[in-house]
């Protein structure tokens, strides 16, 4: 479902439409989602957009195999999203 978001809402499309999953997990987290993170609706109804029903994922991974990179991978994961508390958690 689209709908329509604050003016200037990074993640909303020129005339301001977002949809609503996303939306709902960007207020969640606190910021707009970031370039190669979406919204996954856990019981795969796309039209249930609870919060506890969404998990937020991200393609982000190593661009090398070496332990370097892999470490370097690692504090930058750590750094986006050590905080990030999962909704459903919450609900529990």
């Amino acid at each position: 479902m689209t709908v329509t978001a604050q003016h200037g809402h990074p993640n909303a499309d020129h005339r301001g439409h977002i949809l609503e999953h996303i939306l709902i997990m960007s207020q969640y987290l606190g910021r707009p989602l970031l370039a190669g993170e979406n919204v996954h609706h856990r019981n795969g109804v796309r039209g249930d957009n609870r919060l506890e029903n969404l998990e937020l994922w991200s393609r982000r991974q190593p661009s090398g195999q070496r332990i370097a990179d892999k470490v370097a991978w690692a504090k930058e994961i750590l750094e986006l999203y050590g905080d990030y508390q999962d909704p459903l958690a919450e609900a529990a």
